[in-house]
């Protein structure tokens, strides 16, 4: 590990360790990141868990890194990082949850915060249900959802309108008992292709041109055939 940061820092990256969660690393001209956590599973009485979000404006609070590294977000209990992206002035950011419901606001709606402060909301979420993914929008892309058991779509990114950070967000999908919760999200070409990996060790790779295009609110089709008690475990 020790390698592989110095060769990170040589090529002018800097890597940084978020408690226990594991290495993420920033380049030194990026003058913003974005984090983003999981889920906090209040046990105080609130009915809503939070995803929540924070804005970091300038790369020099992580030029100087520990070997036990850096403390990049304030966590609570049970809770983890499940995205860092670099944005830029004009940014959109798209979150997802578990139930298959997404967000999308501009970068610009989040205030600068301290490096080790916890965060502000992102998207509003329920009981036992977590943040799933986060991407920065690239026009012309479109958006894969996987679900755990395995059905797919792409659609448009167009198609994943503008809502208030904060919000419930709109459907991204149909997500029941037959195709388990929304696994993955990811935004793709249409000239890539995806490696889909699930818990039991089974990996398939297939084209994105393969994955039907369907309508943002749709169900999905089955992209990958999954042994008796295997889920999606990721893709990418």
């Amino acid at each position: 590990t020790q390698k592989f940061v110095e060769e990170l820092i040589e090529e002018d990256f800097v890597v940084t360790e978020a408690l226990d969660i594991g290495f993420c690393r920033y380049h030194l001209d990026k003058l913003e990141m974005h984090y983003i956590n999981k889920y906090n599973a209040y046990e105080n009485g609130y009915n809503n868990c939070v995803g929540y979000w924070k804005r970091n404006d300038g790369i020099e609070e992580f030029e100087n890194i520990r070997k036990t590294g850096k403390k990049a977000i304030t966590l609570q209990e049970g809770d983890e990082i499940i995205g860092v992206e670099y944005i830029q002035a004009d940014s959109e950011i798209l979150l997802a949850s578990s139930t298959g419901r997404c967000v999308r606001f501009k970068q610009d709606k989040l205030r600068s915060l301290s490096r080790s402060s916890m965060g502000v909301r992102g998207m509003r979420i329920g009981h036992n249900e977590t943040i799933v993914a986060m991407t920065v929008i690239k026009p012309g892309t479109q958006i894969v959802t996987i679900s755990e058991n395995g059905f797919a779509k792409r659609t448009a990114v167009e198609n994943y309108r503008l809502t208030a950070r904060g919000a419930k967000g709109v459907k991204a999908g149909v997500f029941n008992e037959k195709t388990g919760p929304l696994k993955v999200l990811v935004q793709v070409d249409i000239a890539e292709d995806l490696m889909l990996i699930a818990d039991n060790g089974t990996i398939i790779r297939t084209a994105v041109a393969d994955i039907r295009e369907l309508s943002r609110t749709s169900l999905g089709v089955k992209v990958m055939k999954l042994r008796a008690g295997a889920k999606l475990s990721c893709a990418s």
